[in-house]
């Protein structure tokens, strides 16, 4: 009986802590004073391959835009900025070193849509997301999406109409979720301590 009760208190638990892979549309507001920002800062015109101190960016090569800053009402794309101008127009990898719930970046677009791919650590798609160039105007836009859970290892940022067209990202912002115990598992989890002090008196 005490096997029984022990093995359906860790249930009870376990689905309480689980997490959803659909994705939820967030700001810049939605993310934590202490959520990680990486900008690009320090990365050299024309690198291809950046790493920061937690994530790798690849596919596409940093540029200069001769403009200066694009301001936007989130927050602001400034130069360097990760791109995909220059052929095949590939898509943009990041990749987190460790997994993470929210994740967001300033976004320009150049006559484009664009694609958000959300992959688990191992390789298996958790999301996609396409928003049409209409959609995002004006440019540039912060896009961000929070999970609820830390699930997503890398994300591959895309423009499926190619042809002479591209984006930009920079700021990407992204954090993981610290979960915290519900109410009713709190109280099941003392419930079951509470039978095990009860049964060892006995």
């Amino acid at each position: 009986m005490k096997k029984l009760f022990f093995a359906s208190i860790l249930s009870a638990l376990v689905f309480s802590f689980h997490g959803s892979a659909s994705a939820v549309p967030i700001t810049q507001a939605d993310f934590s004073v202490t959520a990680s920002v990486f900008d690009f800062t320090g990365a050299a015109v024309g690198d291809t391959v950046i790493t920061g101190a937690d994530l790798t960016v690849t596919g596409g090569i940093v540029n200069n835009f001769p403009s200066g800053t694009f301001a936007d009402a989130d927050g602001s794309l400034t130069f360097p900025a990760y791109t995909n101008s220059n052929a095949p127009y590939s898509d943009l990898r990041i990749d987190f070193n460790g997994l993470v719930s929210k994740v967001g970046m300033d976004v320009h677009l150049n006559g484009t849509a664009v694609t958000f791919s959300f992959f688990d650590i191992n390789g298996s798609q958790l999301d996609f997301n396409r928003w049409e160039y209409a959609e995002l105007q004006p440019t540039p836009t912060f896009i961000g999406l929070d999970f609820g859970a830390n699930l997503v290892s890398y994300v591959i940022v895309g423009t499926p109409d190619r042809a002479g067209h591209d984006i930009y990202i920079d700021n990407i912002t992204y954090e993981g979720y610290t979960p915290v115990p519900e109410a009713a598992s709190l109280a099941l989890l003392l419930a079951g301590l509470f039978g095990v002090r009860m049964g060892r008196k006995q």
